[in-house]
């Protein structure tokens, strides 16, 4: 083989691997945030980040949902069908893996507790107003109440932990004192909250959180 043949073939061969370490290492999708959305409407879900011109699929709690329009910042998917309040996991499909990132559907509730005291943070993404309430013994299931968007997981006693009013659409960060139940130390706690929403007045239930109860580890 000529000297002039070797040199070309190796030129060639260094071009083809620069072009696969390009590949390799080439701009890939990003989620900076995700807005929330109302679960009983959420419409279309929008997703802020970068290169997000790359991505072909959008999943929103395993479903897949059409892109409606998407830049290389701003990606709309959608519409998604009404949801249960609470977390959902989205997925970003592109062509060398997947981005993740979570929507919140409003209202939620989310708590944490430390000693006989539960923190906890309500959404509503609206003004609005709340009764929150706490169970030792939440339902296995949810019971779908008439005029209530989602389903009750406490029972009907369950104990009232607080109730107020949202002036505007801020979460609502509150710390109250756990009520302890003899017998029941170291038992689940499930908060929900009942909610009204907006000027529409829509009345939903929150998902239902789940603490450990005082005497067990957190």
């Amino acid at each position: 083989m000529k000297p002039r043949s070797i040199v070309l073939r190796s030129v060639a061969g260094l071009v083809l691997l620069a072009s696969a370490g390009l590949a390799q290492t080439g701009p890939i999708p990003a989620i900076s945030s995700i807005p929330s959305r109302n679960a009983f409407a959420p419409g279309n879900v929008v997703v802020n980040g970068t290169n997000l011109g790359l991505v072909f699929d959008v999943k929103v709690n395993g479903i897949s949902l059409p892109i409606v329009r998407v830049t290389a910042a701003r990606l709309v998917a959608g519409p998604l069908a009404p949801q249960a309040p609470g977390f959902a996991p989205v997925q970003l499909v592109h062509g060398r893996g997947t981005a993740t990132g979570t929507l919140a559907l409003t209202p939620t509730l989310t708590a944490g507790r430390r000693g006989l005291r539960v923190t906890s943070t309500l959404d509503l993404r609206a003004a609005g107003s709340y009764v929150l309430r706490l169970s030792y013994t939440p339902l296995t299931t949810p019971v779908v109440d008439p005029g209530i968007y989602y389903g009750r997981w406490l029972p009907l006693d369950a104990t009232v932990l607080s109730a107020g009013v949202l002036p505007d659409a801020t979460p609502l960060v509150q710390t109250s004192r756990i009520p302890v139940q003899v017998g029941l130390i170291g038992a689940p706690l499930g908060l929900q909250a009942d909610c009204t929403i907006g000027a529409e007045q829509v009345r939903s239930y929150t998902n239902l959180a789940i603490l450990l109860g005082f005497g067990a580890q957190q």
